[in-house]
């Protein structure tokens, strides 16, 4: 199955053979007029068929003039606002969508059923970006979780962990000013037991593992933000703080791990310099 950009109609080849495509082998989403930004196929064979103001499920009937036909109320007036932004894994689909209200957020569908996912945090964040309708993004499976990443050109990387429901933050280390930009990893693919990711900076590909220590040769710096601590707006003086990490595992015996600490008095509007143990 094919899409072509701003249409409403999408092409099939013949079967079991992606380099035979008849002219006249196509259809169009029957809902509605808008144009059909993707269409991703899950592991139990539905196809979602994703406009930029609505959505509809088709499956396979198995007729020699058209095999697919829309699954009745399947219907979602859900778009999606980034094309690259729609991907599958397993029986999951995800896009960055909007409704009929125009609010930019992260869907799921699953079954013949739609979710969001996005939290107020995450969506606000998103609103925040000029080129949201370039935003690209794959998921993958690792070590009993699944994940759906999305990167925006304005080098913001945001995580969906499917097995928690929660989300995080991932990032490439820039040495140069010292902050994480998006993550460089661009589309990924599993093959011969390993995971590969290519890279939007130089169009190499990488091996991506939890074994792995380094990104490419550069550092991995990895963040954590605290909660926010108070108590009655009265001051709270600390002492200590204690940090339990497992550190220094699997890298070479002359380098010595740092932590590096920064603290805000004002609720985060400022911070201190970094602090290192």
């Amino acid at each position: 199955l094919a899409v072509f950009s701003g249409e409403g109609q999408y092409y099939f080849s013949a079967s079991y053979d992606g380099t035979d495509w008849d002219a006249l082998d196509f259809a169009t989403a029957e809902y509605s007029a808008d144009a059909l930004q993707g269409i991703a196929k899950t592991s139990n064979g539905t196809i979602w068929m994703i406009g930029k103001q609505s959505l509809e499920l088709w499956n396979n009937v198995g007729t020699a003039d058209l095999p697919w036909r829309r699954i009745a109320g399947s219907v979602k007036e859900i778009g999606c606002i980034a094309p690259h932004s729609i991907v599958s894994n397993g029986n999951q689909v995800f896009w960055l969508g909007n409704g009929q209200s125009g609010y930019a957020a992260v869907f799921m569908g699953t079954g013949y059923d739609v979710v969001k996912i996005s939290t107020h945090a995450i969506e606000y964040q998103i609103k925040q970006i000029t080129d949201i309708d370039e935003a690209t993004a794959f998921a993958y499976s690792d070590e009993g979780h699944s994940f759906y990443v999305v990167s925006f050109s304005s080098e913001k990387t945001f995580v969906y962990d499917l097995s928690t429901g929660e989300w995080h933050r991932r990032g490439s280390y820039n040495s140069a000013t010292g902050f994480n930009i998006r993550q460089f990893a661009q589309g990924c693919a599993f093959f011969n037991g390993k995971y590969y990711v290519g890279s939007y900076l130089n169009g190499g590909v990488y091996e991506m593992s939890l074994d792995l220590y380094d990104e490419a040769g550069t550092t991995i710096k990895r963040e954590i933000v605290t909660n926010h601590i108070s108590h009655e707006n009265r001051l709270i003086r600390h002492k200590k703080l204690e940090i339990d990490i497992e550190k220094g595992t699997g890298i070479e015996s002359n380098i010595t791990p740092t932590v590096m600490m920064q603290f805000s008095d004002d609720g985060g509007h400022t911070w201190s310099n970094e602090v290192t143990v």
